[in-house]
């Protein structure tokens, strides 16, 4: 008898399971919230918010870099559990609703992250650890592309030399690639024009950028009028590694990095810096809450940076011409 009452408790506890476990699955597909620009999101102020909290930004997971297609209904994500494999996230607006997180196809038996459109939007960037060539044990990490086919994602192409050990790919609209290096005793940040279909020697950015620590994960405007970035080397620090900004003069220098304040900063690493593709939001990650999460802020926290930054020679208005 008592047998039977455990199997009969035991079959409702897994019946329960499997109930929640189904419920979970559909809650993306039924949560009124998911309809709508940024997840349908309240959008935040000027104090940074976690971004999509419990959908997104989890208790149990870590996240990072964020990635919005340019009509703003493709979204993608970095995740993964702590000590566990990266994966790129992907989620689609579909008829008014978006689809709950699953892996991106370029994601899967190795790790990956930082994944960023190309302009045209035929190309994603991102970073794997997957072996050069053909299968097997995980080697160093390096920049992959896809491109795109159809409605889905080709097979992942390395980009290889001169890019070894790169990461962290963002992009002008003239598609002049920004990225970071990793040097002998630090790691700095380097941009390569693209021309005649193909990428140039990489140049690094003035000491106005790079210091002699480490510079890494830069976001550049699509006009390349500012860029974003982490460091440790500028000295005057919330904590541990912040976000910095440059704005670009009109004789093509940048402005001294600046410190983007405790509006932005906290104590612990704030990192992996973009901008919504409208420019209305500023999105990065931080670590200030003991693990990784995504944060957003109303974007005019950089306008107010710029009009603090402005100089008699004035600021860049427009694009330089990378191939001439």
């Amino acid at each position: 008898m008592n047998v039977r009452k455990n199997m009969t408790v035991l079959f409702v506890l897994v019946v329960f399971v499997f109930s929640a476990s189904v419920q979970d699955i559909h809650a993306y597909a039924k949560n009124p919230k998911l309809k709508g620009d940024y997840l349908g999101q309240k959008k935040p102020g000027l104090k940074p918010e976690i971004f999509a909290p419990g959908i997104i930004s989890t208790s149990e997971l870590n996240e990072r870099d964020v990635s919005f297609s340019s009509d703003g209904k493709e979204f993608y994500f970095t995740q993964w559990p702590q000590d566990g494999d990266w994966d790129v996230m992907y989620m689609k607006q579909e008829n008014g609703r978006w689809t709950e997180p699953c892996r991106a196809s370029f994601s899967g038996d190795y790790n990956e992250a930082e994944a960023f459109f190309t302009p045209d939007e035929k190309q994603i960037f991102f970073i794997s650890n997957r072996p050069k060539e053909g299968d097997g044990n995980p080697e160093t990490w390096e920049i992959w592309f896809v491109e795109r086919e159809g409605k889905e994602w080709g097979t992942p192409r390395i980009l290889g030399s001169p890019f070894e050990g790169g990461f962290y790919t963002t992009f002008t609209k003239d598609r002049v690639m920004y990225y970071t290096a990793i040097n002998a005793e630090n790691t700095d940040l380097y941009l390569s024009k693209y021309c005649n279909g193909k990428f140039g020697k990489p140049e690094r950015l003035g000491d106005n950028v790079n210091t002699g620590k480490d510079e890494y994960n830069s976001f550049i405007a699509p006009d390349e009028s500012y860029l974003i970035f982490t460091s440790d080397g500028w000295g005057n620090s919330y904590g541990e590694d912040d976000l910095y900004i440059c704005f670009r003069r009109e004789d093509g220098t940048w402005t001294k990095a600046r410190n983007m304040g405790p509006g932005v900063n906290s104590s612990a690493r704030d990192y992996c810096p973009s901008v919504s593709p409208d420019g209305k939001y500023f999105f990065f990650s931080s670590r200030r809450g003991g693990k990784e999460d995504i944060f957003w802020v109303d974007a005019k926290i950089i306008e107010n940076l710029k009009k603090e930054s402005s100089l008699p020679g004035g600021l860049s208005k427009t694009t330089i011409n990378r191939c001439s």
